[in-house]
């Protein structure tokens, strides 16, 4: 882990294919094709909805739900809904997901989302505030729940780090954009 390394140094820790099983999935369940931005918007605020009406962003870990609930509330095809549960399971029997985890990862690996609409539907997912805004700790928490889900995926390789680890870079993120330091030739990567 660790702000301003690259991501180029430790490719085999990626697998950036959209052909896995996983992002398949979710990519079939979520933001579908042939929809328009307008129907993508709309798409998010209901998702957005029923994951707060769940458990608040401050609260994601309690975001569980099972089957019957993914059936009522989640429209697309069986078969990749049921690779979603496989992927993303909490529990050994695959019997729940976090629906905040598994969100996060349909928003950011979605093939059809353009990089705002991703940054948009993020925020409005993690926000517990009508602007949308987000707060470290929920900066963290979306963090956290994204390497976990681009884990249990396969795009991610090793585990994510330590929850410490994700808080230090943000933080120190955070405070090299405050200072203003960074200088245009500097990047910085979040692995």
């Amino acid at each position: 882990m660790g702000i301003g390394s690259s991501v180029v140094e430790c490719p085999d820790d990626w697998q950036l294919d959209p052909r896995i099983a996983g992002v398949q999935a979710l990519n079939n369940l979520f933001f579908a094709g042939g929809s328009t931005g307008r129907q993508w918007d709309a798409e998010a605020a209901v998702l957005s909805a029923l994951v707060h009406e769940r458990a608040p962003p401050s609260r994601h870990s309690e975001a569980l739900v099972d089957q019957q609930w993914w059936r009522d509330h989640i429209v697309g095809d069986q078969e990749s809904a049921s690779t979603a549960f496989d992927l993303f399971a909490t529990d050994p029997a695959g019997c729940q997901v976090n629906l905040y985890e598994v969100l996060t990862c349909a928003a950011l690996l979605s093939l059809r989302l353009r990089r705002e609409a991703k940054a948009a539907v993020l925020c409005l997912v993690w926000s517990g505030r009508d602007d949308g805004r987000l707060g470290v700790s929920a900066m963290i928490s979306l963090l956290c729940s994204l390497l976990q889900g681009l884990h249990r995926l396969g795009v991610l390789v090793p585990s994510p780090p330590p929850v410490e680890e994700i808080e230090n870079d943000i933080c120190r993120l955070l405070w090299v954009l405050r200072k203003h330091q960074p200088c245009r030739g500097d990047a910085i990567a979040f692995e």
